[in-house]
């Protein structure tokens, strides 16, 4: 399950991408929580635990363990373990879960499509 505090024992994330900021093209590989409440554009993400907050729009693809969408996010997700759509959240784009744990609050929006997809054999 998506918790919202990072793993650097200060109770926020790991990393931010505040508003006011953009980042464009390329690939942000990242541990622990990131929260964006500027703007990324066609990036792909790459790490633990994305939290798009309210003022945050990101396009383009991730592959992370857990999402919550409290903002926007349009493109192509790969999760491990639990996807949030918040109040007020829109997901537009497709979604690939390795197991179906999706949660839209009332108010939030999917868009897409969602594909099951099993794990790799160890």
């Amino acid at each position: 399950m998506l918790r919202r505090p990072g793993s650097n024992g200060s109770g926020g994330p790991d990393g931010r991408i505040g508003e006011g900021s953009q980042l464009t093209g390329g690939e942000l590989r990242f541990e622990g929580t990131l929260r964006v409440e500027g703007i990324v554009d066609n990036v792909k993400l790459v790490g633990q635990a994305l939290v798009v907050g309210e003022k945050g729009r990101v396009t383009g693809q991730a592959e992370v363990a857990s999402l919550a969408v409290y903002g926007q996010f349009d493109g192509h997700v790969a999760v491990r373990e639990s996807v949030l759509i918040a109040t007020g959240g829109k997901f537009t784009g497709e979604l690939e879960m390795l197991r179906p744990s999706l949660s839209v609050q009332e108010g939030g929006v999917f868009q897409g499509n969602i594909k099951i997809v099993e794990a790799a054999a160890s």
